[in-house]
């Protein structure tokens, strides 16, 4: 076999690299290199020689927790170096880490590592990399994030099993990552003790304590010990805290993590991302307005205004309803065909250019209410 026409692979990844880094701001630190398994004495010297920052998020891992890091990190605190921030115990991933590291492994996947050496020089090069507008953004989400979090602790749902089932989580999803127009699925393999067909829970699934149902974009799954939701073309909208839920006799189980949303490319440089949760308000035969959310955006050029498109359902004729960009996020629409059904979407514009579309709004009828009333109790 001629050796010229084989390429090099290693098996198992070729090994792999253990790494501590941290970042503040718009800048990330040092990125350091952990040789066998890190204790507390560890840390501690990780803590002594890298970590500088004004405030400190870290987890509660049994290192970052022990009396030698705690009583470190006091000292600095009652120095005026730097403030902790109180985590609690058990708590979904919030910290914005977990992104950079996202971030960060998907630049050095796509290089392709072969060894463990080579490994580490990506990391260190793909590190250097992150931008300081990425670390700002993640910055920004953290209010959302964390209202999120608070506001999922809803009340039960009515829909309750009263037989004693006994729930068990086994695997989990966690804090995933996505990109606009990927399929993502979220699962959980559930053991349910006693595992009785006809008598099984429902999985329910929220988003940011909002009941998600089955849609086009919404695909939810359970059966043979696997709960699933499959977000089948992410959308900005879909971003948020996402808990799947059984309720029985036995108690309430279940489990949460966060889905961050990445824009897609931009279809021209610098323009702004699409625009988010389009809906549809006071439909009659001569208008519906329509209202929308701004993007989501750090780094671009501010939006100067946005248009709204529509489409009649069984077509997918997209027109543009305003000649020059509507400046607040509400637009009354008309030139309606009265009986006709029709899809809105909007694309918001800043000095760059134009975004690509948010996400289709519902259909909508263009009737009096009353007619639509007669109508569907036909």
């Amino acid at each position: 076999m001629d050796s010229t026409c084989l390429v090099p692979t290693v098996k198992h990844g070729g090994g792999g690299v253990m790494v501590w880094g941290c970042f503040a701001g718009d800048t990330v630190g040092d990125l350091f290199k952990i040789e066998g398994m890190l204790n507390q004495h560890g840390y501690h010297s990780i803590l002594q020689r890298h970590a500088t920052p004004s405030g400190l998020q870290q987890d509660n891992d049994p290192k970052h927790t022990s009396r030698l890091c705690k009583g470190y990190l006091t000292k600095k605190e009652s120095d005026g170096v730097l403030c902790q921030m109180t985590w609690p115990p058990q708590s979904p991933d919030l910290n914005s880490f977990e992104m950079v590291w996202g971030e960060l492994d998907c630049r050095v996947k796509a290089k392709g590592p072969t060894s463990a050496k080579y490994l580490w020089e990506l990391l260190q090069d793909c590190w250097k990399t992150i931008s300081g507008d990425y670390l700002l953004k993640l910055i920004k989400r953290m209010p959302r994030v964390c209202k999120a979090v608070i506001k999922a602790k809803v009340p039960l749902t009515a829909a309750i099993s009263f037989t004693h089932i006994e729930v068990k989580f086994l695997e989990t999803f966690g804090v995933t990552f996505g990109v606009e127009g990927d399929t993502v699925t979220l699962s959980c393999a559930v053991l349910l003790t006693p595992d009785l067909s006809r008598l099984r829970p429902e999985a329910e699934w929220y988003r940011d304590d909002v009941l998600i149902k089955e849609t086009k974009w919404h695909q939810l799954h359970f059966g043979e010990g696997r709960a699933s939701l499959t977000l089948t073309h992410l959308n900005k909208d879909d971003e948020g805290l996402y808990t799947v839920r059984m309720v029985t006799r036995a108690g309430v189980n279940q489990h949460s993590g966060f889905l961050f949303v990445a824009d897609a490319a931009a279809l021209v440089a610098g323009a702004p991302g699409a625009p988010m949760d389009v809906e549809c308000h006071d439909a009659n035969k001569d208008y519906v307005i329509v209202s929308w959310k701004p993007p989501n955006t750090a780094s671009e050029a501010p939006v100067i205004g946005y248009f709204v498109d529509k489409c009649e359902v069984g077509t997918e004729n997209w027109i543009q309803c305003n000649d020059s960009p509507v400046k607040i996020c509400k637009y009354p629409v008309t030139g309606l065909f009265e009986g006709r059904s029709y899809f809105f979407r909007v694309r918001a514009v800043n000095k760059a250019g134009i975004s690509r579309p948010s996400r289709v709004s519902i259909a909508v009828a263009a009737l009096d209410p009353a007619d639509l009333s007669r109508l569907q109790n036909v």
